[in-house]
């Protein structure tokens, strides 16, 4: 399994385990994990500060790692959000992709190139001045006569010479 990897990282609030990956709040974390019989860590002088947990990663990475491990991603979220933990689940691409997050957001487009192409929105998208694409992306070559031209040069008379 995946452990938690280096804990400034994952005090900082990320843990991880073979097939989930979330972000959590670390504060809150050995508050949840006490509520679930591990009572001794409340009180454990390792782990009592930021300070503390961060001295002592190598022994807070596979307590947490392990607890998240021996559960479903949906089983996690659901005990740190009852827990009041800030938590969120690490999604893949196909899972951001059909997540209602972005897709409520409209994070992703798809715009024509080629065929379609799914990009970034425009950010920040203020209420006031929200940005938008104002047009696709040119195709391959379809300013050339024109960058010829501002260059001096007659783009038939170029073609013609066979400079083109």
């Amino acid at each position: 399994a995946q452990g938690l990897g280096d804990l400034a990282h994952a005090l900082k609030g990320s843990a991880g385990t073979a097939g989930f990956d979330a972000f959590t709040e670390p504060a809150r974390q050995l508050e949840m994990l006490a509520r679930h019989r591990r009572l001794e860590l409340i009180d454990d002088p390792r782990f009592r500060t930021n300070t503390d947990r961060v001295r002592n990663n190598h022994e807070l990475d596979p307590i947490v790692g392990g607890f998240m491990a021996e559960r479903t991603q949906e089983e996690c979220l659901a005990i740190f959000e009852k827990a009041g933990v800030t938590v969120g689940a690490v999604a893949d691409v196909a899972q951001l992709a059909e997540h209602p997050y972005p897709l409520d957001r409209e994070v992703i487009v798809s715009l024509p190139d080629a065929g379609r192409l799914a990009m970034h929105n425009v950010i920040p998208r203020l209420s006031e001045t929200p940005g938008r694409l104002r047009r696709p992306a040119p195709e391959l070559g379809e300013h050339n006569d024109e960058i010829w031209r501002g260059l001096g040069h007659d783009p038939a008379a170029l073609a013609a010479e066979g400079a083109l």
